[in-house]
């Protein structure tokens, strides 16, 4: 930039142009560069935090096949951004630094984030069903019911349908 600078009264209204988008697209993309560090950073850390609250909060003690999948996704994430950080921190010349586009620079970060956000909402689904199951526990389970007919007849048909057997249905 420093030679550019010096140079660009010896240029021609052309080869000022080009310097000047020179300029522009390597703000511009060092701008879209620490944006993306930073919400990506964010990303990571939130995701981080959800699934330790579902691991946490999940019925069974076991670990669930999700719950590693999600993790392992998680890490995958913070190895592609820890790359990008290295790859961005390098010395580089600004022909590089220029064509580094970020749309292409962190496709594949926006990939696992992807793959992330579908395993995360199955997660969350099944963590969903097991507060609903835990709820209606604690309800029944509730020492002042406030609908004994009702859990009465519930548990009537409950044990008729305990009843049958394989050959029956």
């Amino acid at each position: 930039l420093m030679d550019w600078k010096r140079d660009i009264k010896k240029m021609d209204i052309r080869q000022q142009k080009d310097v000047a988008e020179g300029i522009i697209t390597l703000s511009r993309n060092m701008s879209r560069n620490l944006h993306y560090l930073n919400r990506n950073l964010q990303i990571i850390k939130d995701q981080r935090s959800e699934l330790e609250f579902i691991r946490r909060h999940l019925q069974r003690r076991e670990e669930h096949s999700l719950i590693a999948l999600v993790s392992n996704n998680l890490d995958t994430m913070q190895q592609i951004y820890d790359q990008n950080v290295l790859t961005l921190s390098k010395e580089s010349s600004l022909h590089n630094r220029l064509e580094q586009d970020p749309a292409l620079f962190w496709q594949s970060f926006r990939k696992a984030y992807g793959h992330s956000h579908q395993l995360r909402k199955r997660l969350r689904a099944i963590e969903q069903s097991e507060e609903r199951l835990a709820d209606l526990d604690d309800w029944r389970l509730d020492e002042g019911s406030r609908f004994p007919e009702l859990e009465e007849r519930i548990d009537s048909v409950q044990e008729k349908i305990d009843s049958f057997s394989k050959n029956d249905i």
